[in-house]
């Protein structure tokens, strides 16, 4: 299928300037394209994945392309971390690195929305993986399957970035609820010339004044 047929197809079946995810996989199928590459073409054509209708008020079809494109870090998938991963899935960030060792016990079940009975001593980062694919299949998922340490930081940045270095659009997001891990982390990535974006200041001694990093997608 090319370009020219895809945007056709986009328009012939869209609604209202929509496209519903049953287009999507149907298009998926017929032009050998990923789910992520046909929501960007259609936003490219002007059209609005369903999935993404509420976000057009506040990011707008470009923004939309921009999230679809970016690459977040996230260490730590408890109480932070889940709830973060599940409102970048729904926003739409196109790739997602996910690192927690840790599993899930009874005493997680009532703060932490990645948890549930049928998730007990299951791993938390492949279960956040399920719920990001859940939520939106076009969305990748790594997994890194540890905690991060002083041993083990340099190895999941490296995966991340691969270059050594975070491009901009890569946003790191600590949510990890060790000092030592958080220390690691933020370490590793101050070297890198790419602070993690905190989310748990105040227990880190971070003042309320200190800057926080803008969104990847603004």
């Amino acid at each position: 299928m090319t370009d020219l047929e895809l945007a056709e197809a986009l328009h012939r079946g869209a609604v209202d300037e929509t496209i519903d995810p049953d287009l999507e996989r149907q298009l998926s199928f017929e032009s050998g394209l990923s789910l992520k590459e046909i929501q960007l073409a259609a936003l490219k054509e002007g059209l609005t994945p369903q999935r993404f209708e509420r976000n057009m008020g506040t990011l707008g079809r470009e923004g939309q392309i921009k999230l679809l494109r970016s690459t977040v870090a996230v260490a730590g998938c408890g109480g932070l971390g889940g709830l973060i991963i599940d409102l970048l899935a729904r926003s739409g960030v196109g790739m997602m690195h996910i690192a927690d060792g840790d599993t899930f016990a009874p005493s997680n079940l009532n703060r932490q929305i990645l948890s549930s009975e049928e998730h007990l001593g299951k791993e938390k980062a492949a279960t956040a993986a399920e719920r990001v694919r859940s939520i939106n299949e076009a969305l990748e998922v790594r997994l890194f399957g540890g905690y991060l340490d002083e041993k083990s930081i340099g190895a999941f940045s490296s995966r991340v970035v691969g270059n050594g270095e975070f491009p901009s659009f890569t946003a790191p997001l600590e949510a990890s609820g060790a000092r030592s891990r958080s220390s690691a982390l933020e370490k590793e990535l101050s070297s890198r010339k790419r602070p993690p974006t905190g989310v748990s200041r105040k227990r880190r001694g971070i003042p309320p004044s200190h800057p926080p990093l803008l969104p990847p997608w603004r």
